[in-house]
């Protein structure tokens, strides 16, 4: 039973920090009129772990996500309202 609940720790502790340095980008992406709220950073990391499960796939830190976030805020193309969706959907086709 200890050892079940320090996994969940551990992984909930994981999750925060992978939210917060998510979240550290919307720093970087205002300059293009593009943010991400907690829920949206929150929704991207539980699609991604869906998708990583479905496919039988370990992802180790969130160096693709934050790569992926660099890459469309500066795109003229995307706009705020579209923005987290947009990214969750490259996500899933890239891990797919």
């Amino acid at each position: 039973m200890q050892l079940s609940r320090l996994f969940h720790s551990l992984s909930a502790s994981v999750q925060e920090q992978e939210m917060n340095e998510l979240l550290e980008m919307n720093e970087t992406t205002k300059t293009y009129g593009l943010t991400l709220a907690p829920e949206d950073v929150k929704s991207m990391l539980e699609a991604r772990n869906r998708a990583l499960s479905g496919y039988g796939r370990v992802e180790l830190g969130i160096e693709a996500a934050k790569e992926l976030i660099e890459l469309f805020s500066s795109s003229s193309l995307i706009r705020q309202e579209e923005y987290a969706e947009t990214l969750k959907s490259c996500k899933k086709f890239i891990i797919g």
